[in-house]
């Protein structure tokens, strides 16, 4: 991953609609992989309500992305909008394979911290 990718994380972690900007800003100027993009963009999308446009981009990055750590994060993003639909059931089954599939391979050090 990219160490403005992550940073880019933090900062969107520590001050939420507050870094929009700086999305903005790291999508047009910083050299990011296809997965990061996605990434970026889903949480945008996001914010804006916009969900199912966001869970379009995070299937399609999910396919085209070979970064597990990227997949992680879309993962989740991806089961916070179906809570949000109220499609637990969906979203239940899902994180059972994603957990299968990807989480357990992901170390420990490799996870998102708090800022």
């Amino acid at each position: 991953m990219n160490y403005y990718f992550i940073k880019t994380l933090q900062l969107i972690k520590c001050h939420g609609a507050f870094s929009y900007p700086m999305i903005n800003f790291v999508l047009k100027n910083k050299r990011l992989s296809n997965g990061e993009k996605i990434l970026l963009t889903a949480i945008k999308l996001k914010s804006f309500g916009e969900y199912k446009d966001t869970l379009d981009e995070i299937k399609k990055g999910l396919k085209c992305c070979m970064d597990k750590n990227i997949k992680y994060f879309l993962k989740a993003e991806e089961l916070d909008i179906l809570r949000i639909l109220g499609r637990d059931k969906n979203s239940r089954a899902s994180l059972s394979r994603f957990e299968e599939k990807i989480f357990r391979n992901i170390a420990k050090h490799q996870r998102f911290r708090d800022c």
